[in-house]
């Protein structure tokens, strides 16, 4: 009952007790400073649910672009009606402000920007993973440095489809 829960939210009816799992990521590239973030979503079983890709034309850091690679996750969770999210990014400094209440200075107004969204969920976790266990979305955000942006319902593009299968973990 559980699953036809977690799928029915999905596909039209209440997303409320749907639980995805969320991976994002964002990079810089060396020899233009152009940005590019991406993410995955992911039902209980690992399938994909959503996913993204964008080119952002200008970041301070590092720092910046994980949080806005985090910020357009979040977005599109909640415009897609999803309540209970488990976030996980390769980015610990932000985790661990995130889950103790740090401030990042140099990017106040964007983190507070997250914290406050985040606070609209039912519930919202938040899981620091290594890189390679972030791969979908690390080759998501690499894809948006050469390519316009996407969002996938469901899919992910032919060229990534094959870190998917590698990196189907259920919840």
């Amino acid at each position: 009952m559980l699953r036809l829960m977690l799928h029915s939210g999905y596909f039209g009816f209440s997303s409320i007790y749907c639980v995805i799992k969320l991976n994002t990521d964002g990079g810089i590239s060396s020899a233009n400073s152009v940005a590019g973030i991406g993410f995955v979503m992911r039902c209980d079983d690992g399938s994909v649910m959503v996913a993204g890709s964008k080119r952002v034309a200008y970041a301070s850091s590092v720092i910046e672009i994980e949080a806005y690679a985090i910020l357009w996750a979040i977005q599109v969770a909640l415009s897609k009606g999803f309540m209970n999210v488990i976030l996980e990014t390769d980015s610990r400094i932000l985790v661990d402000a995130l889950l103790h209440n740090k401030e990042l200075l140099h990017i106040r107004g964007l983190f507070l920007h997250l914290r406050r969204l985040c606070g609209l969920f039912t519930l919202c976790s938040w899981s620091f993973v290594r890189r390679d266990g972030n791969r979908v979305a690390h080759e998501l955000a690499s894809r948006a440095l050469y390519n316009q942006d996407e969002v996938y319902d469901g899919f992910v593009p032919a060229s990534i489809s094959s870190w998917v299968l590698k990196d189907v973990r259920p919840l």
